[in-house]
């Protein structure tokens, strides 16, 4: 988990929007994904570790994993998301 007060800082490096930490069911979405090798990144490469974590961009469309406690904030290692469902 992430301290409150480094959360407030922390940025996407693309858009510089706030990133929030993402929710448990959206981290074990983002796992199933990975074991059934259909999770890649911005790059288009498979993602092949597991996730610990992640950080949403503020708009929904990009994830930055967390491995092993380290959150990779290199725009090239964000994950794509679908767009959230605004339907409600």
């Amino acid at each position: 988990m992430i301290h409150a007060a480094l959360l407030a800082v922390l940025r996407c490096p693309e858009t510089r929007q706030p990133l929030r930490q993402a929710d448990e069911g959206l981290v074990k979405i983002c796992n199933k994904k990975i074991s059934l090798a259909g999770l890649m990144n911005v790059r288009d490469e498979l993602i092949k570790r597991t996730l610990e974590g992640g950080l949403v961009r503020e708009d929904g469309h990009i994830l930055y994993p967390i491995f092993e406690t380290v959150t990779e904030l290199l725009v090239s290692d964000g994950i794509p998301l679908p767009a959230p469902d605004n339907s409600d």
